[in-house]
């Protein structure tokens, strides 16, 4: 996992609870971190910088610098290539790891749009559009976004996304909204469900120093049953799939304490990071 103000990479060993730590030049303040073909960690940090480490050796490389202004939020692979969300200044990149060579797409994509995540399902890449209130499909054959799901809320805020594929569907969380949504990929049906979060304004959203809850990331069980939401407060949500019932449930820290990020381990165990307490936390589900 990345600790950003630590300009760290932080390893975490779910059975034995040992963490260790990698240091990465100052400045680079890592966000997101996912594996690549060739088993090394690829990561990008919100100063443009992307890296990678060999999870083997820890040796950590330093690979690419985006341009100027380019605030990464989020990484896939797709077709060799890295793709990765610049939610500043509202454009997609693309790295290839061979060449060095970056190349950047915003045919497509409204203006300030504030991309954010983004996954690769089917060839494509569907991604968050938190400003401009819609899911965005780019399509790596045409270099071009092809498709944008609006969302019926305005200002509703997508943040993360995750793809279940025993559903073939897209589930969403919508941050300001505080709504989690699945958009079936099979008949282009858009759904939203509600959940015990209270909406709240698309401003009070983006600031973390109000203790607000605001549903952000997004992670499927092991057994794709349901999904879980972190809050950035202290609870989390877990949303059932068939039923569409929605647990909070509460992890015992309050605010200005936040759950984050969520992973599941090899061993289908699902964990949720505690950022401003810098812990990590098991959900029993």
């Amino acid at each position: 996992m990345t600790a950003s103000t630590a300009d760290r990479i932080l390893r975490f060993d779910p059975d034995t609870h040992r963490t260790t730590s990698l240091r990465l030049p100052d400045e680079t303040v890592p966000h997101d971190i996912i594996r690549g073909r060739d088993g090394k960690l690829w990561f990008d940090g919100l100063s443009g910088r992307i890296g990678k480490v060999d999870p083997v050796t820890g040796k950590v490389t330093m690979v690419a610098q985006l341009p100027p202004g380019r605030e990464p939020h989020d990484l896939a692979w797709s077709g060799g290539l890295l793709y990765v969300a610049e939610l500043k200044p509202g454009r997609l990149a693309s790295l290839d790891p061979k060449s060095g060579q970056i190349r950047e797409y915003v045919q497509g994509l409204p203006p300030r749009n504030q991309i954010h995540s983004m996954r690769a399902i089917g060839g494509y890449l569907w991604t968050s559009l938190s400003n401009a209130n819609a899911l965005a499909r780019f399509n790596p054959r045409e270099h071009r976004f092809d498709r944008l799901v609006r969302l019926p809320i305005a200002n509703s805020g997508p943040r993360d996304l995750t793809y279940v594929s025993s559903r073939h569907s897209i589930y969403f969380t919508l941050f300001a909204a505080n709504r989690i949504g699945r958009y079936d990929l099979s008949t282009g049906k858009l759904t939203l469900y509600r959940t015990p979060v209270k909406p709240i304004s698309l401003g009070d959203a983006e600031s973390l120093r109000q203790g607000f809850e605001k549903l952000t990331f997004i992670a499927p069980s092991a057994d794709q049953r349901s999904v879980w939401a972190t809050t950035f407060y202290g609870e989390v949500v877990r949303f059932d799939l068939a039923t569409h019932d929605v647990k909070a449930v509460h992890c015992g820290i309050t605010f200005p304490a936040a759950t984050a990020g969520l992973a599941t381990d090899a061993k289908g165990r699902l964990w949720v990071n505690e950022a401003f307490p810098a812990r990590i936390a098991r959900i029993r589900n």
